[in-house]
């Protein structure tokens, strides 16, 4: 009898799993968004599949299962609401910032103008990384693009440009968010960066979609437009 109420337990922890599909740039503010809607709604289990906007958008194309889509821009999201793919309109959940940063001491404070002197730069694949449209639209308008195109090192999104960055080449253009993360924090100490003016870019409204109609759906999403998920946002750099 014991064994079975166990068992009983056991299953009816979670009533139910939602599973969302968020884009690299969320790896770090997710864990905490979830964290924070579990203290309200302890019986669904929310997983997260992270991956680049555009690889997350082939997916769902071509079938993968998931219940919220939560990309890097709009345009993905407003792609498969025109194909019939959601359940609700794209709503725009955060707004991204770029910045330029550097883990080399050679420059006390940086700007896009010190560009022309570093070897290799780290940036966002533009075909799959709605941060690397931004960045590339940014270094085109800071009349910069041409001049310093040959230096590039593609992350297949914002995550691995991040990495490269710290790992390789020693400066890179990625969001704001991704420096937001606690494990970061001794990378950080020698971590230099700087705002890119956003006039230089189109706003990074970053969009997201219901994928069914099912309750615990509905209640993750309303609670990413919530006062609560907006604060924690905006801690992690939107």
């Amino acid at each position: 009898m014991k064994l079975l109420l166990i068992l009983f337990m056991c299953v009816g922890l979670y009533s139910k799993t939602i599973n969302i599909a968020a884009s690299a740039n969320l790896a770090f503010v997710m864990p905490q968004l979830v964290k924070n809607f579990n203290q309200s709604y302890p019986n669904i289990k929310v997983n997260f599949t992270i991956s680049s906007s555009g690889k997350l958008y082939a997916q769902i194309r071509n079938g993968a299962s998931y219940d919220i889509y939560m990309s890097a821009n709009e345009l993905y999201a407003q792609k498969l609401y025109n194909t019939n793919k959601s359940y609700s309109q794209p709503v725009v959940y955060a707004k991204g910032r770029l910045v330029f940063i550097s883990v080399n001491k050679q420059f006390k404070s940086i700007n896009l103008y010190h560009l022309p002197l570093v070897k290799k730069l780290a940036v966002g694949n533009p075909i799959t990384v709605p941060y690397g449209v931004a960045t590339k639209q940014a270094l085109i308008n800071a009349e910069l693009y041409n001049q310093i195109k040959h230096k590039f090192v593609y992350g297949e999104s914002i995550s691995q440009t991040l990495s490269y960055a710290f790992n390789s080449t020693n400066y890179g253009i990625v969001a704001l968010s991704a420096l937001k993360a606690k494990r970061l924090q001794h990378l950080k100490i020698k971590t230099h960066y700087t705002h890119i003016d956003s006039k230089l870019y189109d706003p990074i409204k970053q969009a997201m979609i219901r994928l069914n109609n099912q309750k615990e759906t509905k209640l993750f999403f309303d609670f990413l437009l919530s006062q609560k998920a907006k604060k924690i946002f905006k801690q992690y750099g939107y």
